[in-house]
């Protein structure tokens, strides 16, 4: 004889089964009226008075934008933008994205100081970069543009100019060795080659001060060499939350948090989010103990003073200076922008470097211009 819970449970479940189609029926009719209002407004027609790829009713160009086609990034940055002009949009679902490739056009956009609040798809790197200049907004970034600008003064950038050489030979001969050790083959892959020489470039660069008696190894970040396996790790892990990111923005419903913590995709993003805030955090650590040790040798060696106001800048160096005289900056803020500076310094350069070197491939009419210009300033 049944219980009388369970006779409970199984008559609510009946209702429930019952009331299921009706309540899915009411849904889908809800969101087709939305959809129906949402396309008869201003915004919708200014949208789509842009050219751009035909899109269907609430899936947008969804099916489009399958990121893991190997001519999704032809099709997205060359063909539409030849069948469409230097603007296009597409739709996302219900929502829309406006692509733009003509410096013209972005110019007006990134000059603009009034412009500074991202989309609300920026948060989806919160979780990494926190309050950075590249999620922040308002004061904030503001406040945090002012502290990081010093760091990209021409003038610091020119002091590195015998690194940046010796690491784009080191790259030359990796890619002659890798060549040669693929003889024959029809195709190399060169990521590696490219996000190993713009990591190289961010966090290896070094100098010997020798006014100070000790050689400081010390990059643009102010970091001390790193062995080649953390390296990889390091950036094994920000191609690995960088191809998340696409994954989560072309899957509408992981823009929810809760699900998208509940999900695979969203364990791994946090394991790769410890991997790479334990890294940055050694480089603060680090640097500060360096700083410290140097600051001690200065007080040391004051007629070596003029040799030493001549070393180079370390980018963190100036964030670590600026928390130490009371600025709004604490570890984690060091860390944000730490995180973002390496990320966006070497993961974009490698990218552009892989394509560059992809359309001068492509082109060699344009790669022998290029031969001869380099010709015509370095052998004169």
């Amino acid at each position: 004889m049944s219980s009388p819970t369970l006779i409970h449970v199984n008559s609510l479940w009946t209702e429930w089964a019952d009331w299921f189609p009706s309540m899915w029926l009411l849904l889908v009719t809800i969101s087709i009226f939305y959809y129906w209002m949402r396309s008869q407004s201003r915004f919708v027609r200014l949208i789509n008075a842009i050219p751009g790829p035909k899109s269907l009713p609430l899936l947008g160009n969804i099916l489009h934008l399958d990121v893991y086609n190997e001519n999704f990034l032809k099709m997205t940055t060359i063909d539409w933008v030849q069948k469409y002009g230097p603007m296009y949009r597409v739709w996302l679902c219900t929502r829309p994205f406006v692509i733009l490739s003509s410096p013209e056009l972005v110019q007006k956009i990134l000059a603009s100081p009034k412009l500074i609040t991202k989309s609300v798809d920026y948060s989806n790197f919160s979780n990494w970069l926190g309050n950075c200049m590249f999620t922040s907004t308002g004061t904030q970034w503001k406040n945090r543009r002012r502290l990081v600008t010093p760091g990209f003064h021409f003038q610091n950038h020119t002091s590195f100019i015998d690194i940046f050489n010796e690491k784009s030979f080191e790259c030359a001969r990796e890619f002659e060795e890798t060549i040669d050790a693929h003889a024959g083959d029809v195709e190399i892959d060169i990521n590696p080659l490219m996000a190993k020489c713009a990591l190289n470039i961010i966090c290896v660069e070094m100098t010997k001060l020798d006014a100070l008696q000790f050689k400081i190894k010390e990059t643009a970040m102010g970091q001390q060499t790193r062995i080649d396996g953390e390296k990889a790790v390091y950036v094994n892990n920000v191609h690995r939350i960088c191809q998340i990111f696409v994954e989560r923005v072309s899957r509408p419903w992981l823009s929810i948090d809760w699900i998208y913590k509940l999900t695979a995709l969203g364990r791994e993003s946090e394991q790769c989010i410890s991997v790479l805030h334990d890294f940055t955090n050694k480089v603060t650590r680090d640097r500060r103990e360096m700083l410290k040790r140097e600051e001690e040798k200065k007080s040391e060696m004051l007629d070596n003073v003029e040799k030493i106001s001549k070393r180079r800048f370390a980018f963190v160096d100036g964030l670590i200076k600026a928390s130490n005289e009371g600025a709004d900056l604490n570890d984690n803020g060091i860390r944000e922008e730490i995180d973002l500076i390496t990320f966006a310094g070497y993961d974009t350069t490698s990218a552009a470097m892989v394509w560059f070197l992809y359309l001068i491939a492509k082109h060699p009419e344009h790669q022998q211009l290029i031969w001869d210009e380099l010709d015509a300033v370095f052998c004169r």
